[in-house]
């Protein structure tokens, strides 16, 4: 085979359009993957003080933010807690008032009913306690007047 066949010439025109290929393709990668420099992603320029004073305004912004919403908060939870206060003395007051006159009336009749089942049970007990006291100081009687008697 010779230099100048048409083989060796059809095989490198391939070779040359492949290896430009590769050389092209290696360098859109290269360029692709590389970042740019940061002064060309922006394309405004910042300067240090601008920065400086709208990161402070930022933070009172917010600043002010959180203590608007806490004193809000803060307000309503006392206003609850008050209102919760009043409800329930209110509810203990009402139940007080409306109960004393019931209750004291529930204590009269306890009262009645007790002083009622007392005199009626002992009132039956009394006749027989009664009987017991008298047959027991007539006992001890006889027994004083016999020991009376025998120690004459």
């Amino acid at each position: 085979m010779s230099a100048n066949s048409p083989v060796v010439k059809r095989w490198s025109k391939r070779v040359v359009v492949a290896a430009t290929v590769l050389v092209v393709g290696l360098i859109v990668g290269i360029l692709v993957i590389t970042p740019p420099p940061a002064e060309t992603q922006s394309a405004v320029v910042v300067n240090d003080d601008s920065a400086q004073r709208a990161f402070e305004a930022e933070a009172a912004r917010y600043t002010a933010m959180a203590e608007f919403y806490l004193a809000r908060d803060e307000a309503n939870r006392q206003r609850a807690i008050e209102a919760e206060a009043a409800r329930y003395s209110g509810l203990a007051e009402f139940y007080l008032t409306e109960n004393e006159d019931s209750v004291q009336r529930g204590f009269e009749a306890d009262a009645a009913r007790y002083t009622a089942m007392a005199a009626a049970y002992y009132a039956a007990k009394n006749d027989g306690l009664q009987r017991g006291i008298e047959a027991s100081a007539a006992r001890y009687s006889a027994l004083a007047e016999y020991y009376a008697a025998a120690g004459k």
